[in-house]
């Protein structure tokens, strides 16, 4: 009987502990950028990361500025801005207070976008 009410009151507490959003979706997404052509270097807040077709990694509750560059081609931008996702926050709302405040801490109601980016680089003019 002993075990049935720690496991009782266990589950609830275990519940109410964590968050939708945290446990779904973590902290951080995935964003693909391709480029036509391929093999641009791209650069995150100034910061090199790879050659085209890149696939990124990056932490939810930051903007990033997204430079991508070709010899003989302009350089292309793109912003990746963090978006709140309301079901998330409407969920987090129907689970209970601690949910809530968990996912606004971590951040992990929210998502990058676009987390899908795909650049068509303009060739330098010929002078």
């Amino acid at each position: 009987m002993r075990k049935f009410i720690i496991i009782l009151i266990s589950v609830p507490v275990i519940f109410l502990s964590t968050s939708c959003a945290t446990l779904f979706c973590g902290n951080t997404d995935e964003v693909v950028i391709t480029t036509s052509p391929s093999d641009a270097l791209v650069s995150v807040n100034g910061i090199p990361r790879g050659h085209t077709p890149l696939t990124l990694e990056l932490e939810k509750g930051n903007s990033y500025s997204i430079r991508i560059e070709k010899e003989g081609y302009q350089d292309g931008y793109a912003t990746i801005s963090d978006k709140v996702g309301a079901g998330w926050v409407v969920l987090d709302v129907f689970t209970g207070f601690v949910p809530l405040i968990i996912d606004a801490v971590t951040g992990s109601w929210s998502g990058l976008e676009p987390d899908n980016i795909s650049l068509a680089l303009m060739p330098l003019s010929a002078e």
